[in-house]
């Protein structure tokens, strides 16, 4: 894998953690440019910190569904829809506390050495507005009806995980049904025109001319794929993300019955840390595998524990931390499963191995995926 591909694949693993600090450990040492208003900003050093600050404090629950990747040696460039709670102010927009979607286009460019020396964004902020605030027919609904559509027909697109090598699109005959109503709903977007603002202050437009508003994913036309055949229980379409439901911190954690699937802590955090490592997020896509291939559904629990170090008081605190940053990446890469995610911190109770050695306190850090009994 290519260090522009690794990064996209780090990036998307920090928005969805929501941590500032793997967001910006992410970039690395890369410039960071934003297209704004036809012209770009150019964030370097500790002005990257200041802005994904800024994106984090603004937006609860924030998960990225990749649409399409195209990758070379020395360049990646990937689509994407970023969703989260807009709950903070935001490129002068008041929060409105909905669900906000926006498309977004990530490039990351490498230098002869391999390594990334820039990373270009381009946001369409015009769907920034929260429905309760947009028009039908203005520019923020059409762009939140193509982000719905891109996210509802993401998984449709075969190959995004893996970087591929750029080349002419294939004949529009070699198209599949669903791709060609993703390239026409993503095209009146780009005929509406427009990209809003990001940091500096003003509010996307709603200009008359937009498009004529599509179909919505609900309604959109399934000639062109096969009808599913029904099951007793529908499972939910690929745009409902699990829900993470956390516990009452007063009510004493339980466990419920069913299979357990365990991480080391170890291989998710740095010691005492509650912040996803950079190679955390193989590790949970391949547990996000486990959990899709089980074909289960209702609660799946994310139970943290710790050794003993510490005062049980900060342990208990820092495995629920852990739980639920594991659980903001199992989210979005388990979208289309019918569960609910239940973070849960058992701090250094529960132990699986005895605490006198370096060996077993490894063993007790740990995160453990319990899945329902069926």
């Amino acid at each position: 894998m290519s260090e522009t591909t690794r990064m996209l694949d780090d990036l998307v693993a920090a928005l969805t953690v929501g941590s500032e600090e793997a967001l910006t450990a992410a970039l690395k040492d890369a410039v960071v440019e934003v297209h704004v208003d036809g012209s770009w900003l150019t964030f370097m050093g500790e002005e990257r910190r200041t802005a994904a600050m800024r994106l984090l404090a603004s937006f609860d629950d924030i998960a990225v569904t990749p649409v399409l990747r195209r990758a070379t040696d020395t360049m990646a460039v990937q689509e994407a829809v970023v969703s989260g709670r807009h709950v903070g102010r935001f490129a002068g927009v008041e929060p409105s506390g909905d669900r906000v979607r926006i498309n977004v286009s990530a490039t990351a460019l490498a230098v002869p050495d391999g390594s990334v020396a820039r990373v270009r964004l381009t946001p369409d902020m015009s769907g920034l507005l929260g429905e309760s605030a947009r028009r039908p027919g203005s520019l923020g609904a059409a762009a939140a009806l193509v982000a719905a559509v891109r996210e509802n027909l993401s998984q449709e697109v075969a190959g995004w995980q893996e970087p591929v090598v750029a080349a002419p699109p294939p004949e529009p005959r070699r198209r599949s049904g669903r791709t060609v109503l993703a390239g026409v709903a993503l095209l009146a977007l780009l005929v509406a025109g427009g990209v809003g603002w990001w940091l500096t202050g003003g509010r996307p437009g709603t200009g008359a001319a937009a498009a004529t508003p599509r179909p919505t994913p609900s309604t959109l036309p399934t000639s062109a794929t096969p009808t599913p055949t029904p099951t007793p229980t529908p499972s939910p379409t690929p745009t409902e993300v699990p829900v993470i439901a956390t516990a009452t911190p007063s009510v004493a954690p339980t466990v419920q019955a069913g299979r357990q699937l365990v991480l080391t802590s170890d291989v998710l955090f740095s010691l005492g840390s509650a912040d996803l490592t950079s190679s955390a997020r193989q590790a949970l896509l391949r547990l996000a595998g486990q959990v899709r291939e089980a074909e289960v559904s209702g609660t799946v629990q994310v139970n943290g524990y710790t050794d003993n170090v510490g005062t049980p008081a900060s342990n208990l605190a820092l495995s629920r931390a852990r739980a639920l940053a594991v659980a903001r990446v199992l989210q979005p890469a388990l979208a289309g499963v019918p569960i609910t995610l239940q973070p849960q911190g058992f701090g250094e109770a529960s132990p699986v191995a005895t605490n006198a050695t370096p060996e077993g306190r490894a063993k007790n850090r740990r995160v453990t995926v319990v899945l329902p009994r069926q």
